[in-house]
This record gives structure tokens, sequence and C-alpha cells, in this order.
């Protein structure tokens, strides 16, 4: 009775219109699956890990002179070759640190990047510590990846994963190196590790 009256009285209406919706559904389906939409668990693996790059932003100190001027943008390169970009650019853009608006953008390992507070090496850019770091430069960086070892192998902060947990690994000796302070709330919830010798 009450899709007769939408429909006009008239049944048929009532049936294409239905399936209509269906098809166009299906449709949407197929082009966000063609488009790379993340699957649920890459999703939130990613939006845990934004999380904690926006709490790195707040409890490292960058060097004097790092922002050139009170607004500029915190910057976050994104070294990917997979899901991460997007659903960290959907996470985090729109946030500030300090009055600064965060912006991430993707980076390219062939390119040196300059004004680069963090840069996020992801598990599918297949680079190592020591190939970034010509990317990140030798100061005012810091270089947060997710790869087995990371922190240990020439980064300076790594995720890495314990039963379901998503830990971080944090070497103080590089992250003093590139002239940053870290604080020690960070320092006392990370677990702290050395550069390993190869």
């Amino acid at each position: 009775m009450i899709n007769r009256a939408i429909a006009g009285h008239k049944p048929g209406i009532a049936k294409v219109g239905f399936w209509l919706l269906l098809a166009a559904s299906a449709c949407l389906q197929m082009w966000l699956r063609a488009a790379g939409e993340a699957d649920p668990q890459v999703t939130l693996e990613y939006r845990v890990k934004g999380g904690y790059l926006y709490n790195f932003a707040k409890f490292v100190e960058w060097p004097a002179g790092s922002f050139p001027s009170p607004d500029s943008p915190f910057v976050i390169g994104v070294l990917d070759g997979g899901q991460a970009l997007p659903i960290l650019k959907a996470l985090l853009e729109g946030k500030q640190v300090d009055g600064h608006p965060v912006q991430v953008k993707p980076v390219l390992l062939a390119r040196a990047e300059k004004g680069l507070q963090i840069l996020f090496v992801t598990r599918a850019a297949g680079s190592s510590p020591k190939q970034v770091q010509a990317l990140a430069g030798p100061t005012g960086t810091l270089v947060v990846g997710e790869t087995e070892h990371f922190a240990e192998d020439g980064g300076m902060v790594g995720f890495t994963r314990e039963e379901d947990r998503i830990r971080v690994c944090l070497n103080l000796e590089r992250t003093t190196a590139a002239g940053l302070r870290v604080s020690s709330k960070l320092a006392s919830v990370s677990r702290l590790v050395r550069t390993r010798e190869l």
C-alpha cells in the first residue's frame, strides 16, 4: 500500500525504482573496489598509527627555524605505495599542532623534500631507513617507519606489533642527532632501542 502511494499507485514504477537503486549500489561498490577502497583492517591500522603520528607532533620539539612563520603548516610526508596516504589525510588534515595546520602530503624517494616535520615510511614503500635518509635530510625531520627493526636500522621511531597491539620503538640516539627533543612522556611509553651495527 505504501509503495503504491509513493509510486503514484503504479506498482511497476516502484519495482523499477528498487532495481535502479540496487544497480546503482552495485556500481558504487564496484567503483570503490576499483578505486582502491581500503580494507577495514587496513583502515583501522592506519587510523591508530595516524593517532600516534599526531601525538608525536605534540611530544617532540623541533629545532628553531623549522617553521618559516607562525602559521606555516606542520608537514607530514608519507612515503607510500599502498593505502596509508588517503587514510592519514582524512584523519589528520584540519588538525593543528601549536597553531600550525597539519598538512599530509605524498613524497617520492627519488626527490629530496624540505620542510617535513615527520616522514612516515610505510611497508608498501619498500624502502629501508638508510634509503630514506637523504630524503629526510640530516636534521629536523622525525623519521617513522613500520618495517621490522626500523628504529634500530637507522630510523628514529618504529611501529611494531605485539599480539594485537601496536607498540612504539624509539631511538633517542637518532632523534638527538637530528636536533629533535623528545618529551619524557613519549619516551616513557616507548621501547627504547639503539642503532644496530650492521
